[in-house]
């Protein structure tokens, strides 16, 4: 699949004040300053059913009680749960990192995904 990030509404660099970070407000999948995670802008680009609504205010693709295709899975201990696949636990390590520069979170970001079969496409980059 190719998935699209816009980076006008990207929330990266992890929620203490640093360098490295882009957007505004807390890292979620779609927080309340409108901004997402990389995770939140797959979301809604894999899941078909899946809204705004459903990510608002939500940190993880593990702790949404549906099925995200490729980013959460069912979680063999809980009856009701999901958890992060290691993909998408891998991509918030990239997302959420501090030491990274914009281009080194989206060179690896972009390898993580193309590991997988998958292509990123970095829109609206100043």
């Amino acid at each position: 699949m190719k998935f699209t990030i816009d980076y006008s509404k990207w929330r990266a660099g992890g929620d203490q004040i640093n360098d490295s970070q882009i957007g505004e407000g807390k890292t979620a999948l779609l927080n309340e300053q409108g901004y997402m995670c990389c995770l939140g802008q797959i979301s809604l680009q894999v899941g078909e059913k899946i809204t705004e609504d459903d990510i608002l205010n939500t940190f993880t693709p593990g702790s949404v009680d549906f099925s995200i295709p490729l980013l959460n899975q069912v979680d063999p201990v809980e009856i009701k749960g999901y958890r992060s696949t290691d993909l998408a636990c891998s991509a918030m390590a990239i997302n959420d990192s501090r030491i990274l520069t914009t281009e080194g979170r989206i060179r690896e970001l972009k390898e993580l995904f193309a590991s997988e079969g998958h292509e990123l496409d970095f829109i609206n980059v100043p």
